[in-house]
C-alpha cells in the first residue's frame, strides 16, 4: 500500500516511520544504478555533493511511503531542501538503497498529483 502526506498518513504508522528513520541514521546508503544515474543530471554535481555530505535524514520530511502486504514499510520518499530553488526527494529502502532521486522546483503545487495511486484510509 501507498501513502502520501498530502492525502493520508495512518497515526498509527509515525512510530515506524521514526523507527525507518532512525535505523538509517550513521548508515551508508548503497545507490542503486538507477539512482547514480539521476545524481547525473543534476547541473552542478560539486555542489551535490557537499550537500549529500551534509544530509541529515529526519521522519519530518517523509513525504511518502510505500508498505508491504504485510504492513512492514518497505521504502520511504524524503523531500529535503537542496537550494533557494529545488527540493531533493529522495527515495529509500528498508534495506538502505537509494532507489531514486530527483529535484523538484520548491514553487510546485503538486498539480500532477495522482491521487488514485495512494490509500485515503
Amino acid at each position: 500500500m501507498k501513502y502520501h502526506k498530502d492525502i493520508f498518513f495512518p497515526t498509527e504508522k509515525q512510530k515506524e516511520l521514526n523507527t525507518f528513520n532512525d535505523n538509517l541514521q550513521g548508515v551508508k546508503l548503497h545507490w542503486t544504478h538507477h539512482a547514480k544515474q539521476r545524481i547525473v543530471k543534476i547541473e552542478n554535481i560539486q555542489y551535490f555533493y557537499q550537500w549529500y555530505t551534509k544530509l541529515s535524514l529526519k521522519s519530518d520530511n517523509i513525504i511518502e511511503y510505500t508498505t508491504q502486504e504485510n504492513g512492514k514499510i518497505e521504502k520511504v520518499l524524503y523531500r529535503l531542501k537542496y537550494n533557494e530553488i529545488n527540493d531533493v526527494l529522495i527515495s529509500i529502502s528498508n534495506k538502505a538503497y537509494v532507489l531514486t532521486i530527483w529535484h523538484n522546483r520548491k514553487t510546485d503545487k503538486h498539480n500532477t498529483l495522482n491521487t488514485k495511486q495512494y490509500q485515503t484510509i
